[in-house]
């Protein structure tokens, strides 16, 4: 993710542009849940972005990513 401050606002009045990327490679082997595996693909599993609080709460609730966001 990258957060950018604009030099000035743009024209809906917005001071900060957010990129955020995501990578799509398919893992070979399923080490974890951090990616998708050949499998997940063939089994028709689907992948989100989690945005809902009870989907990010124990994410968020870890010590080095409190210290990453401030």
């Amino acid at each position: 993710m990258q957060v950018r401050k604009l030099d000035t606002p743009d024209n809906a009045g917005n001071s900060h542009r957010v990129t955020l990327a995501l990578d799509s490679q398919i893992a070979a082997h399923a080490t974890s849940a951090l990616s998708p595996v050949e499998n997940d693909i063939l089994n028709g599993t689907r992948f989100a972005l989690a945005w809902r609080d009870d989907e990010v709460a124990n994410f968020l609730d870890q010590t080095w990513i409190d210290g990453w966001l401030t």
